[in-house]
């Protein structure tokens, strides 16, 4: 008796045991659910910010700029100029130029209006013809019609993490060439970006924590793993470097209307 008593006692220390471990991963699990819900809040208003600040330095500066180089070109237009006055206009209305475009570029960085007006796809290929002009690379892009209409999130997360691995490149690889895929395969988008770099010890790289470099790498895993997908970095010191990145579709995509 004293035996069967003592296994009934571990019976019942064993299913309590179990419920708690359950208890305790259904608790987990919601806080884990609640931060992610938190963090897509905080990705989302950030973004709103950006455009914001974005639509701010276009319509508000940029138009001011615009206005104060239409009246230096009347002031130009002067005939009874000097020599001396035309040069220093010349020379201003080089200045209030090169600030319009800086800050129509950063608008743009920001938050292009592209990529809220016609989509994903527009919005990659003129960050491809930005990093070609002002960085030099040679980027060969395989971007395949996804066939779905994205929502917001993803065409913002798929456009930022190109646009840091972009950055990386031009930053820190000392690469001339760039490869850059995208294409929906099952229930997931897939993003490789490839290049012919320096490369990096990848475990190094994002242990030293306060570098550029290693800001714009856990940044891309930080964005992925927020969205639920997943990221790989593969490099070796003067071999390159390698990103390939899956994220789930939500249940929100839609098929595009023919």
């Amino acid at each position: 008796m004293s035996h069967d008593a003592d296994r009934a006692d571990l019976l019942a220390q064993l299913r309590q045991l179990q419920a708690d471990q359950a208890r305790i991963r259904n608790t987990l699990l919601e806080r884990d659910r609640r931060f992610q819900h938190l963090a897509r809040s905080v990705f989302r208003v950030t973004e709103s910010e950006r455009r914001r600040l974005a639509r701010d330095l276009h319509d508000g500066v940029g138009q001011k700029l615009s206005a104060a180089m239409h009246r230096l070109s009347q002031l130009q237009a002067n005939p009874a100029l000097t020599v001396r006055e035309h040069a220093d206009l010349d020379a201003l209305a080089a200045l209030v130029a090169d600030c319009l475009h800086d800050i129509r570029n950063l608008s743009r960085l920001m938050r292009p209006q592209i990529l809220d007006d016609l989509g994903l796809v527009p919005a990659l290929q003129w960050l491809f013809r930005s990093f070609r002009e002002h960085h030099g690379l040679d980027i060969t892009d395989d971007i395949q019609e996804l066939g779905l209409a994205l929502d917001d999130d993803l065409n913002t997360v798929v456009f930022r993490l190109i646009q840091e691995a972009l950055s990386n490149v031009a930053k820190h690889a000392g690469a001339s060439q760039v490869v850059v895929r995208l294409a929906r395969k099952t229930s997931a988008i897939h993003v490789l970006i490839a290049d012919n770099g320096r490369g990096c010890d990848i475990e190094q790289a994002l242990g030293q924590g306060s570098t550029s470099q290693s800001t714009g790498l856990s940044g891309m895993q930080e964005r992925v793993h927020l969205f639920g997908g997943t990221i790989q970095f593969h490099s070796a010191p003067m071999d390159g470097m390698q990103i390939r990145v899956s994220i789930p579709l939500p249940d929100a995509a839609s098929p595009v209307a023919p």
